[in-house]
């Protein structure tokens, strides 16, 4: 009791003196290529601990009320919720076939996967996501390997990289059907959609450039150099800034969201690919695929502060933030 009653007192005293009690935040990581999790303290950038979760989970999501944390076994085509704090497992939805990337739509109305496997994207009756539940409604094919999804707003419309045929193709998701689909170079994969809902961004794998298209039509606008092998597009809000990872030539760049003009270039590991922010917004966490390590940039200095050696071709990370840390 008088251990239980010191850490009470000391939390109440650090509380009136204007701060809040220093508890780790803890990011998870999905090593894709040994079907298992990662979980890491972001105070100590030590993994503490890692388990089995389900086959090839590529990637994961909170859910609309931030009160779970879902992960999409693309093999196991399952969903695994988990307590996004601590990392445990809460449920299991089976019978969703390869959720490789996965989505909510503003309204919650629509869960969307890209079932990069089957050549097909996934629409889902999101009513009873507290319940774990979801409800098929339409499938659409997409050839071939639809894999990064980017919603509309007004959640009228979904686009979605298809990375075989080198396209981005819009879907309506009132009338469930496909509006355009455009070419914009080899092998798209992560994409973003400006506030104005005019232009959609894309990373080209297949070469060094983000794609920019109008929203209308897909027509091809402009082509933003980054890095060999462009892949995911983060953004930072804070900042107003979209993070480029580039998994040939290892690194991060960093575009004004506005303009789009590349305003900054960070050196990254091996295989750069999945972004998340902590810290409030002064770090930089993305997984390392090909090095099998998270690493942390700081975004001030520029310099990698960790390497935090994890399982194999690790893809998705999320952080989860404390009150002393939560700016995301």
């Amino acid at each position: 009791m008088l251990k239980i009653a010191s850490a009470a007192a000391a939390a109440a005293l650090l509380i009136l003196a204007g701060g809040s009690p220093a508890r780790a935040g803890l990011a998870i990581v999905l090593n894709s290529g040994e079907d298992t999790i990662s979980l890491i303290d972001t105070e100590t950038y030590k993994e503490k601990g890692k388990r089995p979760i389900g086959r090839e989970p590529h990637h994961l999501m909170p859910t609309p009320d931030g009160k779970e944390l879902i992960i999409g076994n693309a093999v196991g085509n399952d969903l695994v919720f988990l307590n996004p704090a601590t990392g445990d497992v809460l449920g299991r939805t089976p019978q969703v076939a390869d959720p490789y990337q996965l989505g909510f739509t503003p309204d919650r109305k629509w869960f969307v996967t890209a079932a990069l496997r089957l050549d097909r994207v996934d629409i889902y009756d999101a009513s009873k996501v507290g319940e774990r539940k979801f409800s098929l409604v339409k499938t659409l094919p997409l050839r071939s390997m639809p894999s990064h999804l980017a919603f509309a707003p007004d959640s009228r419309r979904v686009y979605v990289t298809v990375q075989d045929t080198g396209e981005i193709a819009a879907v309506d998701l009132i009338d469930h059907k496909i509006l355009w689909q455009a070419k914009v170079g080899p092998e798209p994969a992560g994409i973003w959609l400006d506030a104005k809902r005019e232009r959609v961004l894309s990373g080209i794998m297949g070469g060094d450039y983000v794609s920019v298209v109008s929203t209308r039509d897909g027509k091809l606008l402009d082509k933003i150099a980054v890095g060999k092998g462009a892949h995911q597009i983060y953004e930072d809000r804070q900042r107003g800034l979209l993070y480029v990872s580039a998994r040939v030539d290892n690194t991060i760049t960093a575009i004004d969201r506005d303009t789009l003009k590349v305003v900054r270039t960070y050196k990254a590991g091996p295989g750069v690919d999945c972004m998340e922010l902590a810290k409030g917004g002064r770090e930089l966490w993305y997984t390392a695929r090909w090095a099998k390590r998270v690493e942390v940039l700081d975004l001030e200095s520029g310099k990698v502060i960790a390497k935090i050696p994890v399982g194999r071709s690790p893809h998705g990370i999320f952080v989860h933030e404390t009150a002393r840390t939560a700016a995301r």
